[in-house]
């Protein structure tokens, strides 16, 4: 869900992304011990649920990649305007729940 959000709104970093990399890291650590064992006990293959967290862990994957290739096209020269504007999209639809005379206030220091 977190990464459909990302994608619909654009508003991420790599900063952003790297907790979701490592915790796929670890999920993907863990499969690929489960699937190890199975294989080590002669059994049918993984369990039906560690076949499931692994289609649905592929999927998450392709996500996340998809996610990083969107910033790694960015220069590195582009990077910190980039992160300015992701910034500026944050604050502005924090903005959007606030009172008018509140949201106004804050969006004229955004403009400076």
């Amino acid at each position: 869900q977190n990464f459909e959000l990302f994608n619909e709104t654009g508003i991420y970093t790599d900063a952003d992304l790297e907790p979701f990399q490592l915790r796929l890291q670890e999920i993907r650590q863990l499969i690929d011990h489960e699937k190890k064992m199975a294989s080590e006990d002669q059994s049918d293959g993984p369990r039906p649920e560690i076949r499931l967290v692994s289609r649905r862990l592929r999927q998450c994957e392709t996500e996340l990649a998809a996610l990083e290739e969107t910033t790694r096209v960015i220069g590195d020269s582009l990077m910190p305007i980039y992160e300015e504007l992701v910034f500026i999209r944050r604050r502005l639809t924090a903005l959007s729940i606030l009172p008018h005379d509140t949201a106004v206030a804050e969006a004229k220091e955004l403009q400076k």
